[in-house]
């Protein structure tokens, strides 16, 4: 599922993008390096930002869902994947931890989805972070359906 529209968008954008899911929706799965001059990103001052993005519909049902992020992350910074299903958050999970480098990361959800439940899931990645040297960028992200 890829990100196919913004619903809240706290995170900076790269110049070119008009919206932050265009700047993280490029199509690719992890096994590629995505295009690194679109992007989008969270400074390097302490708290928490969100962007929200809409899904597009995986046309199965599941019982794993892994949101996949190609993100780097400073020091003190990391990045929360959370899914929206049916109108609730599952609950986030951190994907990329303090100074990752660049690179592919997943948060990982387990549960019994149907397809019907995952026709309008929604997608937040929120900085999380404290003290200075906290900034995040992602690349690129999308959720892989088992």
């Amino acid at each position: 599922m890829d990100p196919n529209g913004t619903q809240v968008d706290q995170w900076s954008r790269s110049p070119g993008s008009s919206f932050n899911h265009q700047a993280v929706d490029d199509g690719i799965r992890r096994q590629t390096v995505p295009t690194l001059t679109d992007y989008v990103t969270g400074d390097d001052t302490a708290g928490v930002i969100n962007d929200e993005y809409t899904l597009t519909d995986p046309g199965q049902g599941s019982t794993t869902l892994h949101v996949w992020v190609y993100a780097s992350t400073s020091a003190a910074g990391q990045i929360d994947v959370d899914l929206n299903i049916s109108g609730s958050w599952l609950g986030a999970v951190t994907a990329v931890g303090n100074g990752a480098s660049t690179g592919w990361y997943r948060g990982t959800f387990i549960g019994s989805w149907s397809s019907g439940q995952l026709n309008d899931a929604k997608m937040r990645l929120t900085k999380n972070s404290s003290g200075a040297s906290s900034g995040a960028t992602v690349y690129a992200t999308y959720v892989e359906v088992e």
